[in-house]
């Protein structure tokens, strides 16, 4: 059952639920700020009722779920404000929502850093406010002796956005199959960001920032812009044009356009990403997954590749991708020890 009341602490009303547990007495909870909250503290109590028995230290009967109930409470004889107590309650819910009914311990730090690297939606705060939480929950229950060992020990904050090089760990990159299972239903404006994003590396807000300007058919090359400079990065690159890309280009430029005209007016929004991805399941028949900034790291993995003797230079692949030396050192060009080591043996030796 669910009321409101009137506080006269807080000259407002607020909600509270009621319903009876084991031998017919009732459990009351109140001072939630809105209806929805009362209801989600419910559906909490309810899921932790549904297991059958109180919560025990064995681990044998604790999900994740009822785990939050427990680390609430805690929060709340810290005196940690209701506000930031429902804030992370709804981030840990909405992001971590695939290990609310599984037993605490048998969640291992993969699964943590595969749903920090894939939480789409997120920029770069907030999957660190995304680690902070996770290590803040599952340090309390280790400390408290609810599982047997830490999973948010060594949880990473990924540099980027969607999924990124640490992901690699966890998950290749999308086969080509899923990836063209995507674009045939995706619409002809959709499939072309699609391909351009793919074969220039550029990850949706680059994509919007793209205006006719920056697209030069002669030199076959198209400008890409930053947000902002970041410390060692370029302010724009520029990315050599496939065929199939200057293509695409050239029948959406047709006749003419204005040069401060945006290429993509419209961007496909998260939510039209899950339908598109939802769809593309369907039709293969099996689950696809993958976030669209994978394309971004799809092109550097190949582009990075090719270096060496009659290939890219690292300059070369920096001007071409944007990155900086330490993203690329760090994520996707590995150093060459055994030949810097004869390098450096042929320059000192004797």
């Amino acid at each position: 059952m669910l009321n409101a009341y009137f506080r006269k602490d807080r000259k407002s009303y607020v909600y509270r639920f009621t319903f009876p547990e084991k031998n017919g007495r009732p459990y009351t909870k109140g001072g939630f700020r809105t209806r929805n909250e009362a209801l989600a503290a419910g559906r909490q109590r309810l899921t932790r009722l549904e297991l059958g028995e109180e919560p025990t230290k064995d681990g044998t009967v604790f999900t994740a779920a009822v785990l939050w109930d427990l680390y609430d409470k805690h929060c709340r004889q810290k005196n940690q404000t209701r506000e930031w107590r429902y804030s992370k309650e709804k981030t840990f819910h909405r992001h971590f929502a695939s290990i609310l009914t599984v037993p605490a311990p048998q969640i291992v730090s993969r699964d943590l850093q595969r749903y920090v690297n894939e939480a789409e939606d997120v920029g770069m705060y907030m999957r660190g406010e995304l680690v902070k939480i996770a290590k803040a929950f599952f340090g309390w229950a280790f400390r408290a002796g609810y599982i047997p060992t830490d999973p948010s020990v060594g949880l990473e904050k990924p540099q980027g956005n969607g999924d990124h090089p640490n992901s690699w760990k966890t998950k290749p990159f999308p086969a080509d199959e899923d990836i063209d299972a995507v674009l045939g239903t995706a619409t002809e404006d959709e499939r072309d960001q699609l391909l351009i994003g793919r074969h220039t590396g550029s990850e949706p807000a680059s994509l919007a920032r793209i205006v006719w300007r920056d697209v030069d058919f002669e030199r076959r090359e198209v400008r890409i812009s930053r947000r902002k400079n970041k410390s060692g990065s370029l302010r724009y690159h520029v990315v050599p044009l496939s065929e199939e890309a200057l293509a695409c280009l050239r029948r959406r430029y047709r006749d003419g356009r204005e040069p401060d005209e945006p290429v993509f007016p419209t961007i496909i929004t998260d939510m039209r990403w899950i339908v598109l991805l939802r769809k593309a399941s369907r039709t293969a028949g099996h689950q696809i997954n993958f976030g669209r900034a994978v394309f971004k790291h799809m092109f550097r993995t190949a582009v990075a590749a090719r270096t060496g003797p009659g290939g890219l230079s690292v300059p070369d692949v920096q001007a071409i991708t944007g990155c900086s030396w330490d993203t690329l050192s760090k994520h996707y060009i590995k150093a060459d020890m055994r030949r810097a080591h004869a390098v450096v043996g042929d320059i000192f030796g004797r």
